[in-house]
C-alpha cells in the first residue's frame, strides 16, 4: 500500500517482503516484476494496456526487496472524462531456490478525479405518473463505494440541446435512494439531470442525464421526434392493461398497425397521425392464448420506422407445499397417531 501522495510523471521506490508459507523470509529469490498501463473508467471495465517496464533483482537475507517504477504519461494524453482515469498495474513474481513461486500486485490509480458519479434507476423517458426513486452512486478508485452529499439540478433544454433555467434543485446522500415528488408539476419537455459533488481535498465530480418528462395523459409528443414510443406494462393481465403510447410530431403519417399471437394474425389495420399520441390497450383474452406479439410501423421521408414489442400473459406459480399434519386421541390412551399430508398450492390453499 502506498502512503505518500503520487501523481502522473512520479518515480516510486515500491518496497516489499517475501516469505514462505512457513512465515520464514525468502533469501536471494528471484524477484520479476512488470508495470502496466490502462485506461480505466469508474462504470466501465478497462481498456488499452501497455507494458512499461520490466525487470528482475534478488530477495535481500530478510525477504525484501525494492523496485522502483516511473508512472509514465501517455505519448498522448487524452482526457478521459469526468468517469475515466489511468489505471498502473506493477506485477512482482518471487522464486525461492526451490522453484516455488508467489505472485503479488499493487494497482496505483491516477486521474484527474478521484470520485466518480453515476445516475441510477432514471430512465430516458419518464411518466409522472410513473415516477420512481433514483440514487447517485459514488466510487473511488479503487471501485469501493464512498458516501457523499451530492448536489442535483434539474435544468430545461432547448431544441438544440442547449442549457437553459434550473427548475428544481436538491441535495441527497450518495447510494440512498430518493423520489423527486416536484418533478410531478413539472411541464412536460425536455431535461438534463446535473448532479455534483466533491471528494475530502475538495476535488469535484460530476454526471449527467438527458430525459424526457410527460404525462400518460399527454396527446402530443413532449418533445419534436419523428417516432413517440412508450410501454406501460409488461404482462397481459385480465383486469390491469398493457397500454402502448405510439406518436409522432409529423403530419400525414401514415401507421400500419398488426397483432400476432403465435402464426396467428389477429388484428391487421392502419392509421393516419398528425402531431399525435395514440394509445393502444391490451388485456388478455382468450383468443391471445399464452401471449400476442404487437407490430407498429410507418414510412417517413425514405426511412421505414417500426417497433415490435411482445406481450406474454404471466406463467401461474405451480409450486406445491407439503405439510403434516398428526392427530391423537388423549382420551383413549394406547390408540395410534393419525398422520394426514395435506398439499397447498401457491397461494397457501389446498391444492385440487
Amino acid at each position: 500500500e502506498v502512503q505518500e501522495a503520487y501523481t502522473m510523471g512520479d518515480s516510486l521506490q515500491l518496497e516489499g517482503t517475501a516469505k514462505k508459507f512457513s512465515g520464514a523470509p525468502v533469501q536471494g529469490g528471484k524477484v520479476r516484476y512488470t508495470l502496466t498501463r490502462s485506461k480505466a473508467w469508474f462504470w466501465r471495465n478497462m481498456a488499452g494496456e501497455q507494458q512499461l517496464a520490466e525487470g528482475e533483482l534478488m530477495t535481500s537475507a530478510d525477504g525484501t526487496f525494492a523496485v522502483k517504477v516511473c508512472l509514465e504519461r501517455p505519448d498522448a494524453e487524452v482526457s478521459l472524462g469526468w468517469d475515466g482515469f489511468y489505471r498502473y498495474q506493477v506485477k512482482v513474481e518471487v522464486t525461492d531456490a526451490a522453484g516455488e513461486t508467489q505472485e503479488g500486485v499493487l494497482v496505483l490509480p491516477v486521474g484527474e478525479h478521484a470520485i466518480g458519479l453515476q445516475i441510477k434507476g432514471l430512465a430516458g423517458k419518464v411518466a409522472r405518473e410513473k415516477l420512481d426513486k433514483m440514487q447517485v452512486q459514488a466510487l473511488n478508485m479503487q471501485q469501493q463505494p464512498v458516501a457523499l452529499d451530492v448536489v442535483c439540478s434539474l435544468y430545461t433544454l432547448d431544441e438544440a440541446g442547449k442549457k437553459q433555467q434550473t427548475v428544481w434543485g436538491d441535495t441527497v446522500k450518495s447510494g440512498q435512494p430518493f423520489l423527486p415528488e416536484a418533478w410531478k408539476k413539472l411541464a412536460s419537455g425536455k431535461y438534463l439531470l446535473e448532479v455534483t459533488a466533491s471528494d475530502e481535498h475538495g476535488r469535484p465530480c460530476r454526471a449527467e442525464q438527458e430525459l424526457v418528462l410527460f404525462s400518460l395523459k399527454d396527446r402530443v409528443p413532449p418533445v419534436k421526434t419523428v417516432e413517440w414510443f412508450y410501454q406501460d406494462g409488461t404482462q397481459l393481465e385480465e383486469t390491469q392493461p398493457v397500454t402502448l403510447y405510439v406518436g409522432s410530431s409529423e403530419k400525414n403519417v401514415h401507421l400500419f398497425y398488426h397483432v400476432y399471437s403465435g402464426n396467428r394474425m389477429l388484428v391487421s389495420d392502419s392509421f393516419v397521425l398528425n402531431e399525435e399520441i395514440r394509445p393502444f390497450d391490451y388485456t388478455w383474452r382468450p383468443e391471445y392464448g399464452d401471449g400476442i406479439t404487437v407490430s407498429f410501423g410507418f414510412m417517413k421521408d425514405g426511412i421505414w420506422y417500426s417497433k415490435q414489442v411482445a406481450l406474454k400473459r404471466p406463467v401461474p406459480e405451480k409450486k406445491l407445499t407439503l405439510k403434516w399434519e398428526v392427530f391423537r386421541d388423549r382420551l383413549r390412551p394406547g390408540t395410534e397417531e393419525t398422520w394426514i399430508m395435506q398439499i397447498l398450492d401457491a397461494a397457501g390453499k389446498p391444492a385440487d
